[in-house]
């Protein structure tokens, strides 16, 4: 039973069909005045003259950084992983102080190198923390373990 109605898809490849649209005629036209030629050709040339007379910024910028002597650190992306209510209060604080949390680890950091007694209590917590994560982990292994024997066995 054929209908006159098109299908979905000949309704699809009628819409790719655009229109033909004759193409823009962006030639000068030749009514132009000879003046306004002549202003123009002016215009070009100062502009040329203008380029060569003129420093280029790169190479200003450029000499200012030789000048300065500063070296520029290399950043290395890292991603950390975070206790939650850490996490929050970090962003507080360093929302409070305009900082972003990297600086603040690093300036921390750079501050324990030069205090020695205060890097070994450091040193002390982040140990027994490491210790209680990897029972966390542990915990959460088993936890799915047995989640997965329970599902496997149950009928």
């Amino acid at each position: 039973m054929m209908t006159d109605k098109p299908n979905a898809l000949d309704r699809i490849m009628n819409k790719r069909s655009r229109p033909a649209v004759p193409p823009r005629a962006d030639i000068v036209n030749e009514s132009v005045s000879q003046d306004v030629k002549t202003s123009l050709s002016q215009d070009i040339k100062t502009n040329r003259q203008q380029d060569i007379n003129v420093d280029r910024p790169q190479d200003v910028n450029t000499n200012r950084l030789q000048d300065i002597n500063i070296e520029i650190p290399k950043v290395v992306r890292s991603t950390t992983r975070i206790e939650e209510s850490i996490d929050t209060a970090m962003r507080h604080l360093c929302a409070d102080e305009k900082l972003t949390k990297e600086v603040w680890f690093e300036a921390a950091y750079l501050y324990l190198v030069e205090h020695p007694e205060a890097m070994g209590e450091v040193n002390a917590i982040a140990r027994e923390r490491l210790k209680q994560r990897k029972e966390a982990a542990d915990l959460r292994r088993a936890q799915t373990m047995k989640e997965k024997l329970e599902t496997r066995f149950s009928l």
